[in-house]
């Protein structure tokens, strides 16, 4: 049992038998401590996947939560401030008066700073338990509040670019990224698929210069989906750049000639090299003959071994004293994925 779940349960006698609104659990045991009220909400594909085929009900993945009148709600912490500012925020809009408002987390990922945080807003907050390493907070409402846009604004070039809090640099373009754009091929054939693609600058970017390009954005955030489909709408691209969610190359279903990516290393507060790993190692039963795949990756990362074993070589485009633009060729295709039905509506 995680931690978080462990300190949570020895409370949730103050909200049984009420319905009850759960945003981004762990994992299935912690959704199975709770009555047969509770709605599940992930904003991450990945944990929707999972917990849809252990059988969880009333679960739903995305950035808007559509349902209301919830007597309790239990958020697990998110990282960084601002999205944990508009999580609490959208779940307010959602409770009825007097309802109960829990949030757990770690304490390495800020959970003990929770109640010093809300209560510079509308909200009023205190710890109740504090152990395992995590913080357990009560939030009570003061106000309610209409909903309020969380959209954000910046500028590249020519062109202005939406993104939302909880996003991969959500209010500049990361030097990695810029890596990548500056080391693109010259000429690019589609279709093109960008993983992981945050915002969907890169894709985005591609589609931009190239009017006849065919590009797929994917990633499992559910607020970096929400931005890259509304960059898409403003640039006027949606006929031929296609946005949804796919936990690596699970809700893929074509093949490619450019897989374009700034893979994620971390994983809440841990660095985590799996997904980068399933890029890699897939790319080679997704990318058509002679398809490419370029890479960036912060120079600790040891990706080289893992493009040579998947590919047999590697082309290193950029090697500076932070990062490394990488790029393999897919010679010959050696597999084919099982093609698999979207399951997310």
């Amino acid at each position: 049992m995680y931690p978080t779940t462990e300190i949570l349960s020895w409370k949730l006698d103050r909200i049984e038998n009420r319905q009850t609104l759960l945003v981004n659990p762990p994992d299935s045991e912690t959704v199975t401590l709770f009555h047969e009220n509770v709605h599940v909400h992930t904003t991450d594909y990945a944990t929707f996947l999972t917990l849809q085929k252990e059988n969880i009900k009333n679960l739903h993945f995305g950035a808007e939560i559509t349902e209301c009148d919830f007597e309790a709600a239990v958020l697990f912490l998110p990282k960084g401030r601002e999205q944990l500012m508009m999580l609490a925020s959208l779940i307010a809009q959602k409770l009825l008066p007097n309802a109960i408002f829990f949030i757990v987390g770690h304490n390495k990922a800020g959970a003990k700073t929770v109640a010093k945080k809300l209560q510079k807003t509308f909200f009023h907050a205190e710890k109740i338990v504090s152990a395992r390493h995590c913080t357990l907070s009560e939030v009570q409402i003061n106000e309610k509040r209409q909903s309020q846009d969380w959209t954000k604004n910046y500028v590249i070039g020519e062109h202005s670019w939406i993104s939302l809090p909880g996003v991969f640099s959500a209010d500049h373009l990361d030097d990695g990224s810029a890596l990548l754009l500056a080391h693109r091929p010259k000429r690019i054939k589609g279709p093109v698929l960008d993983m992981g693609c945050g915002i969907g600058i890169l894709g985005i970017q591609l589609a931009l210069e190239d009017p006849t390009l065919e590009v797929d954005l994917v990633d499992v955030n559910a607020f970096a989906l929400e931005a890259a489909r509304r960059n898409v709408l403003q640039f006027e691209l949606q006929d031929r750049v296609r946005v949804f969610p796919s936990d690596v190359y699970s809700d893929v279903e074509k093949d490619y000639n450019l897989i374009i990516s700034n893979p994620p290393f971390h994983k809440g507060i841990q660095t985590e090299f799996g997904v980068s790993s399933r890029i890699i190692e897939g790319a080679a039963s997704r990318l058509i003959t002679k398809g490419q795949l370029l890479l960036v990756a912060n120079r600790f990362l040891s990706y080289q071994l893992l493009i040579d074993e998947a590919f047999g070589r590697h082309e290193l485009l950029y090697n500076g004293q932070r990062y490394r633009v990488m790029r393999a060729v897919q010679k010959r295709k050696n597999r084919q994925f099982a093609r698999r039905k979207r399951t997310f509506e």
